[in-house]
């Protein structure tokens, strides 16, 4: 999840260097969904600190399989 989000903000910084503005947004919009995806895993929005070694700090919250198909399929106006 963290290299999908790297990666939208990357190619969203390319397409903004190419002069599409509106591109950039849509893509920094998509990463925050994302991360909003991990913070309600991990409790932190950026620097994530839930795998360990031996396993795993806590469970997934409830519902939380179903969480990236349906932000992933959301309007593009968002």
């Amino acid at each position: 999840m963290n290299r999908l989000t790297d990666h939208l903000t990357c190619v969203g910084a390319a397409v903004m260097e190419l002069g599409a503005f509106s591109g950039f947004l849509y893509f920094v919009k998509a990463r925050e969904l994302y991360y909003d995806l991990m913070e309600s895993v991990t409790g932190a929005r950026v620097t994530y600190s839930w795998t360990r070694v031996g396993g795993m700090r806590w469970d997934i919250p409830e519902g939380f399989e179903a969480s990236p198909t349906r932000r992933s399929r959301k309007p593009a106006g968002f």
